[in-house]
C-alpha cells in the first residue's frame, strides 16, 4: 500500500537530484579505492548545529558531556 508521505517523496524525487546522489556515492566508492579525497556531486544533506552548549547532561551526547574538541559557544 502507498503513503501520502511516499507520494510526496516520490514527487520531490527529480533526474537532477538522482544524478547528484549516484555522483556523491560513486565518488565515495573512488575515494575509498584509490585513498584520496575526491568530491563529484554537491552534498545531500546539511546539518547546523546553532549552539555546542548544552545543560541537559546526557550520557550519549558529547554535548552534554563536554567532550568537545572546538570552543563551546553560540554560532
Amino acid at each position: 500500500m502507498i503513503k501520502k508521505t511516499d507520494i510526496i517523496f516520490l514527487k520531490k524525487l527529480t533526474f537532477k537530484k538522482v544524478f547528484n546522489a549516484v555522483k556523491v556515492y560513486l565518488s565515495y566508492i573512488f575515494s575509498i579505492s584509490c585513498k584520496f579525497s575526491k568530491r563529484w556531486g554537491y552534498p545531500v544533506s546539511i546539518s547546523v548545529e546553532p549552539t555546542a552548549t548544552c545543560n541537559l547532561h546526557c550520557p550519549e551526547c558529547p554535548s552534554g558531556l563536554r567532550q568537545f574538541s572546538r570552543n563551546t559557544g553560540m554560532l
